[in-house]
């Protein structure tokens, strides 16, 4: 009897030690609408953008805002745990704050039918980094899944 706790007690140590498979989030496929909010430390009000993003299987697009730049943007993601890599695939001018397009790293938030992107900014994703004027300041979609 002695020899089945210890074997039960051996497998049960083994079985809560070992490492479970992370789970990664996952956008559903569809159409979103919300907020994109860029906040800057030396302005009160951050700007916000109404905006327009459908996911589907690994692709992003966004639905052109012509009153700024840029004016849209799509490319495609993948996720790893709870966040997203994006890649935009369109050549735009250097006139402008690029993270304002959607692509780089950012941390996913789910929460039923709403979204949360969040830009990741740390010198180790990118050496430049920490010489950009633009790290100081956050961007954030918040969204909500339409259909």
């Amino acid at each position: 009897m002695k020899n089945h706790l210890l074997i039960l007690i051996m497998l049960f140590t083994f079985t809560a030690g070992c490492k479970k498979p992370s789970k990664d989030a996952i956008i559903s496929n569809g159409n979103y609408s919300g907020i994109f909010k860029v906040n800057v430390p030396d302005v009160s009000t951050p700007k916000t953008y109404l905006i327009f993003i459908s996911f589907e299987n690994g692709k992003f697009n966004i639905v052109p805002d012509l009153t700024r730049k840029p004016i849209g943007g799509s490319g495609t993601y993948s996720i790893n745990g709870n966040i997203a890599s994006f890649v935009d695939k369109n050549f735009w001018t250097a006139d402008f704050d690029w993270n304002l397009i959607l692509s780089g790293e950012y941390t996913i938030e789910i929460n039923g039918d709403n979204l949360t992107l969040t830009k990741r900014f740390e010198p180790d994703l990118d050496p430049k980094a920490s010489q950009s004027l633009y790290t100081s300041n956050s961007y954030q979609y918040t969204l909500q899944r339409d259909n």
